[in-house]
């Protein structure tokens, strides 16, 4: 099965973190056809047009549930500006979605206002390590353990599959 990961990313750090995610997670799960990167200018709907995604910022599709593509991607975001919790919501319920935040009070101000869509199995959220109690999973990404996080969302994704 493949899986098309797409990065976001607004930083380079952040940028080099969530490919280096995406190559181990291809590595060790995923049989990748597609690397997808969207700069923080973009809105959602570019985002999704330029996966070739068929989706509608504030209400999914009736369309997207015929997507194949769509249950088979995962999206790596670094800001949580492109995806508001409204399209985390409905993205949640179709694809994985894994947040990586560089910065303590993003991370606060996503992870509180996301609460209600943590109870998705489908939502994986990064966050700085002082919210770790909020989060599926979180990595300091000052001291990023490349194998450790990827082994550690390997084991999370596969339970899913």
């Amino acid at each position: 099965m493949k899986r098309h990961i797409a990065l976001i990313g607004v930083e380079q750090k952040q940028k080099d973190v969530a490919s280096q995610l995406a190559n181990l997670l291809e590595m060790m799960v995923f049989d990748c056809e597609k690397y997808l990167c969207f700069n923080h200018s973009m809105t959602v709907d570019q985002i999704i047009k330029k996966a070739n995604v068929t989706y509608l910022k504030k209400q999914v599709s009736k369309s997207i549930r015929e997507l194949d593509d769509l249950q088979n991607m995962v999206f790596v975001s670094c800001c949580k500006h492109l995806l508001s919790v409204s399209d985390l919501q409905n993205l949640s319920e179709y694809c994985y979605v894994i947040y990586l935040f560089d910065s303590e009070h993003v991370a606060y101000d996503v992870t509180k206002s996301c609460v209600p869509c943590l109870a998705s199995a489908r939502l994986c959220i990064y966050a700085h390590k002082r919210y770790r109690s909020r989060c599926d999973f979180s990595v300091d990404m000052h001291n990023f353990d490349e194998n450790q996080t990827a082994e550690k969302i390997c084991s999370w994704l596969q339970t899913l599959v």
